[in-house]
């Protein structure tokens, strides 16, 4: 018999799916990019160049190839 909790824990996994969907949708429409969500937001690329679509040029400088984890943690 399932618990509560258990029943809780599907729901929140199945909302979670449902939302990188539509992220990934959303990238892959405006953005003309591929992105693997949420693996591929981690270097903060694909969010600036979001950011930046919605409002141009709102972020001018930051890594578009981050090398490291510096310059990963930069553009977040």
């Amino acid at each position: 018999m399932e618990t509560i909790n258990t029943k809780r824990l599907k729901l929140k996994s199945e909302q979670d799916k449902k939302l990188n969907e539509n992220v990934k949708k959303w990238i892959q429409t405006n953005l003309s990019k591929e992105v693997d969500v949420p693996e591929g937001l981690r270097d903060g690329v694909a969010i600036i160049e979001a950011l930046n679509h919605l409002k141009p040029g709102s972020i001018e400088k930051y890594e578009k190839t981050p090398k490291n984890i510096f310059s990963k943690a930069t553009n977040i």
